[in-house]
């Protein structure tokens, strides 16, 4: 492969200054977690499925409160099932819901179920008032079909788990790592310098 106008030492040169951008950038730390919520305790049979993903570092330093940083949330999935016709059963997405209050009064361990332990403080959705969607009636708590009025299941918030899919209560692996695209780069000149080396005709 030739490489027009770039020598051997060029190629280092700029495989050192990518390495050099990749160990100031930071990675991106998004996750995706599942959700469950259950009428048992309200003395209904409506259940909540769903899932989320969102930059953890965010939730981890600033949390997510209301409308405060819900642009970064890349997804958000809510279903609702077993409510009685009319009470908000349905699946809802992110253009449903204007805000998420996802807070912690301390450290948690992503890799197990949030709910019990005893940094994680809350997880709620706020839906648009224009929608049929669940919304916040209090910690942990919901309510279905925006919070009608007697036309309504309160569901309490029962797993939150790390892993993908859509609830179901079942713990999973955190998301795939996405390699930065400096160190693509990086190893892509790599490459190129160990093929250009190859080539260069033997001295003396």
């Amino acid at each position: 492969m030739k490489i027009p106008g770039m020598t051997h030492r060029r190629l280092l040169m700029a495989a050192a200054a990518l390495l050099i951008f990749s160990q100031g950038a930071s990675a991106v730390d998004i996750k995706t977690f599942t959700f469950d919520w259950s009428g048992a305790s309200f003395q209904n049979g409506a259940t909540g499925h769903g899932s989320i993903t969102f930059d953890w570092d965010i939730a981890v330093s600033n949390g997510y409160s209301g409308t405060n940083n819900f642009n970064s949330i890349s997804q958000l999935d809510f279903s609702i099932t077993g409510a009685s016709p009319g009470q908000g059963n349905g699946d809802f997405t992110k253009p449903d819901f204007q805000g998420v209050n996802f807070v912690l009064n301390g450290s948690v361990d992503p890799t197990q179920d949030l709910v019990g332990q005893a940094g994680f403080a809350d997880f709620n959705v706020i839906a648009r008032t224009s929608t049929h969607a669940p919304t916040g009636a209090d910690v942990i708590t919901v309510e279905t079909n925006n919070q009608l009025d007697g036309n309504s299941s309160l569901l309490l918030l029962t797993h939150f788990v790390q892993g993908s899919g859509n609830g179901g209560g079942a713990g999973g692996g955190g998301n795939p790592a996405v390699p930065e695209p400096a160190t693509l780069g990086l190893f892509g000149i790599g490459v190129a310098a160990m093929r250009f080396s190859k080539r260069r005709p033997a001295r003396g």
